[in-house]
């Protein structure tokens, strides 16, 4: 009825918008990590938003923000992810193995992982890798010290799609 307030019409414009067509694929999307979690602060509606865009992103891309995130903020940025097909942690030196690999189980549909100069992760991450992601296509472990020739081996012989090792 005309002139009728309802509960649609007091929320925050953003919040009217379409979630998955607009916000996600439009705006989040173009946000960095720190914007992500600065808006995920602003109050409950928002952080709800956000939890839901985590939960479907297919992209994690800390590689700009390497210094400024810490595992804590890794730790919830991907605790309730599944959908991630592109990780990139390239320079997250804070990163370990310890929280690296519940991400990898998670996250089966993988095909690139970036973790070149992450000098705290170890074999078991690759690991996991190997039994979790055999779609995987590309794999960066430059300046990483840490790989063993037998983890090497076991992410050949399970990831048949890998096409780029370095």
């Amino acid at each position: 009825m005309a002139g009728e307030n309802n509960e649609d019409d007091t929320r925050p414009f953003l919040l009217k918008l379409p979630w998955i067509d607009v916000l996600f694929c439009q705006v989040f999307s173009r946000l960095s990590p720190r914007e992500i979690f600065n808006l995920r602060a602003v109050n409950k509606e928002l952080y709800s938003l956000v939890s839901e865009y985590l939960k479907g992103s297919n992209v994690l891309n800390f590689s700009s923000v390497a210094r400024f995130v810490t595992l804590e903020a890794f730790k919830i940025y991907t605790q309730d992810s599944h959908s991630l097909k592109i990780i990139n942690l390239s320079n997250c030196k804070w990163l370990y193995s310890d929280a690296l690999n519940p991400v990898l189980e998670a996250n089966k549909n993988l095909l690139h992982l970036n973790i070149s100069n992450c000098i705290s992760v170890s074999n078991s991450s690759l690991q996991v890798l190997a039994n979790n992601a055999s779609e995987l296509k590309v794999l960066d472990l430059s300046n990483c010290h840490w790989p063993s020739s037998g983890a090497i081996i076991s992410i050949a012989l399970n990831c048949h799609s890998l096409n780029s090792l370095t």
